[in-house]
């Protein structure tokens, strides 16, 4: 059911969070970090889930995938 109508609103959202993690992890890697280190974290996995683990009408879930993906790349640098 999730997977027939995606809205716009949420491919949007999806797109900003792709484009995020992408960014952040970019950024770590050029700042010394393994990128092995960051795929250690399973983040792009759970990433890719999003899709069907947050519901079309549900859209302010994914400020919390953004700070998620914060929180991974922080870990994975040894911060907390």
């Amino acid at each position: 059911k999730d997977d027939t109508y995606v809205p716009l609103q949420k491919q949007l959202k999806m797109m900003q969070m792709i484009t995020y993690l992408f960014n952040s992890a970019k950024s770590a890697v050029s700042g010394g970090l393994a990128l092995s280190e960051i795929l250690e974290t399973n983040i792009f996995y759970d990433i890719a889930k999003v899709k069907y683990e947050i519901g079309n009408e549900e859209l302010e879930k994914f400020d919390d995938i953004f700070k998620q993906i914060d929180a991974t790349i922080a870990a994975a640098k040894g911060e907390q």
